[in-house]
């Protein structure tokens, strides 16, 4: 039977969306476990497949390595816990090899896009209505569910002490400073170090006007 080139362009489309419909790219998922000590999560995708009308859930992917931010020696990790949301992105190519015994060039497999090569980036956008209160539109927050901030900008409440700020002396300090001049000025033979009363030293009198942790 001869096929004309509407049919061919059919065919050729058919197959391309077939193969399309397993290509993974980068989806949103949701923590189930997490590996400290292996940075690997098992994380459930909020989304499945729909073809041709049908819906499916895919599986939760065990052992997804998490894309912590890691260089120049040092790392910056979180304590990931159940459902917390990460995006992950889909390897063009096997990452097997290079993932458990640092083997580069040879992917060891044909596959690219697959489920089995997921990467976990933690955070993403969470549902509305899930999202916090909002982000500053002046300054830098580093938040904790709990309570807890950070935050680096002029509207921030506390001043980060700097090296060069300065000092304003506690009356404890300037006590037992004056303590022992008085005893070195009268030349006695043996001078007696009092201790020094109070847990204050003194008070920085002025911070960074940028940095501020509140």
């Amino acid at each position: 039977m001869a096929i004309n080139d509407r049919q061919g362009a059919d065919m050729i489309d058919v197959a391309i969306q077939a193969r399309l419909f397993d290509l993974k790219v980068c989806l949103p998922a949701t923590v189930q476990a997490y590996n400290a000590a292996a940075m690997t999560v098992a994380v459930a995708l909020v989304t499945g497949t729909y073809q041709d009308g049908t819906a499916a859930e895919l599986p939760v992917l065990p052992d997804v390595p998490v894309a912590f931010p890691q260089f120049g020696g040092g790392a910056l990790t979180f304590p990931l816990s159940a459902g917390d949301p990460v995006t992950l992105i889909f390897s063009s190519r096997a990452i097997d090899a290079w993932a458990v015994d640092g083997i580069q060039g040879d992917p060891q497999s044909p596959r690219y896009g697959h489920l089995a090569d997921a990467i976990a980036i933690p955070g993403g956008v969470l549902p509305q209505g899930q999202r916090g209160s909002g982000a500053s539109t002046t300054d830098v927050q580093l938040t904790q569910q709990t309570g807890g901030l950070i935050k680096v900008g002029a509207s921030a409440t506390l001043a980060a002490a700097r090296v060069t700020d300065p000092v304003t002396i506690s009356a404890a300090l300037q006590t037992w400073i004056g303590s022992v001049i008085t005893q070195c000025a009268a030349n006695v033979p043996t001078i007696v170090i009092p201790p020094l009363v109070g847990t204050s030293v003194g008070t920085i009198t002025s911070g960074s006007a940028v940095v501020k942790i509140g």
